[in-house]
């Protein structure tokens, strides 16, 4: 999982710029501070996903208040009994390329 979105923001911005007239989210993306924010948002799902295929039940949620810290999502895992099945496991692992491919993360 990528340690933070600093990871993941130049190759979102690598992305962006190489397909911004075909990107469906172009009016949102030529922001850079909304760039920064779908980052930070990536990475915390790809860290989400991550945890779920490694067999958590996982949960994301807003710790402290919006007022107090922008950074205010709080991602837990409880382990589950029961390990996740082949099928459950592929369709995490599509989910995470799909995300990733969408925009263009390909390395954490």
């Amino acid at each position: 999982a990528p340690c933070c979105h600093k990871e993941v923001r130049p190759q979102l911005d690598a992305h962006f710029n190489k397909n911004k007239d075909r990107d469906p989210l172009q009016d949102v993306l030529r922001y850079g501070i909304y760039r920064e924010r779908i980052a930070e948002t990536i990475t915390d799902s790809i860290r989400a996903l991550l945890l779920e295929q490694a067999g958590y039940q996982v949960n994301v949620f807003e710790f402290i208040g919006g007022e107090h810290t922008s950074k205010n999502v709080m991602i837990t895992g409880i382990r589950r009994n029961k390990e996740c099945t082949k099928s459950e496991r592929d369709s995490l692992s599509k989910r995470l390329q799909n995300l990733t491919k969408m925009y263009g993360i390909k390395s954490q």
